[in-house]
């Protein structure tokens, strides 16, 4: 499956110096025998050279994970007609490609330590890539196991604003999935004595739930006007 969202070329250069693409770009039909891919690396392959099929298998797996997060929002396929959006979007895919490859190459300094490059280029490319990805949905209530908390909607605090990727059709709120409303509503009506014009409820041992006030003649008390007769 060919990449979507960035190219061989912008891999190969944003991973030089670390892991090695191959001077000349294969295509999985050139890829016939292990021999054969194995002179296809310029220089010969070794520790630092990546199996293109492995770089596809993770492109895959992220360009559409990155579609999952923006199908919620957007209508997929993207247009990508804009260059903002095309430059944008790919970022991000390059962030976590390259993160993931980096991460099946090298080698961890332990089981709770994510592998990465000795630069660490690992967790900045993904830390990078998730941060964008976060601003295209801030305020939409979509997680993301990131190094900084999830903003948190505040009283007269404005709701953070998401970037909005342009000319890109953006879904309303009845075609967007699996919305989550916890906005309850209860209406009710408390019954008036006829008689007396004042809430009908008895009293307590704590005090009146009847609206009027403590030590007061509540057979005057008008809940029309709000006061004592």
């Amino acid at each position: 499956m060919a990449l979507r969202y960035t190219t061989y070329e912008r891999l190969a250069r944003k991973l030089r110096g670390r892991l090695h693409l191959g001077e000349d770009i294969i295509q999985d039909s050139e890829i016939n025998n292990p021999v054969n891919a194995l002179y296809a690396y310029k220089p010969a392959a070794s520790d630092t050279a990546l199996d293109m099929r492995l770089v596809d298998d993770i492109g895959e797996q992220q360009e559409n994970f990155i579609d999952l997060v923006l199908s919620q929002l957007y209508q997929l396929p993207l247009r990508l007609t804009s260059d903002v959006t095309r430059t944008t979007i790919g970022s991000i895919a390059e962030g976590y490609i390259l993160a993931a490859l980096l991460a099946i190459s090298f080698q961890g300094t332990s089981t709770i330590i994510q592998a990465a490059d000795s630069a660490g280029s690992s967790m900045d490319w993904k830390r990078e890539a998730e941060f964008k990805l976060m601003m295209l949905t801030a305020g939409e209530n979509i997680w993301f196991p990131s190094s900084i908390p999830a903003p948190q909607q505040m009283a007269n605090v404005p709701t953070q604003q998401a970037l909005v990727l342009p000319e890109e059709v953006k879904l309303s709120q009845s075609q967007r999935p699996d919305l989550i409303s916890r906005n309850i509503t209860v209406t009710t009506k408390r019954p008036i004595n006829p008689n007396y014009i004042y809430f009908q409820d008895e009293t307590t041992e704590f005090g009146r739930r009847d609206g009027s006030a403590l030590g007061s003649d509540k057979h005057t008390y008008n809940i029309y006007r709000n006061e004592y007769l």
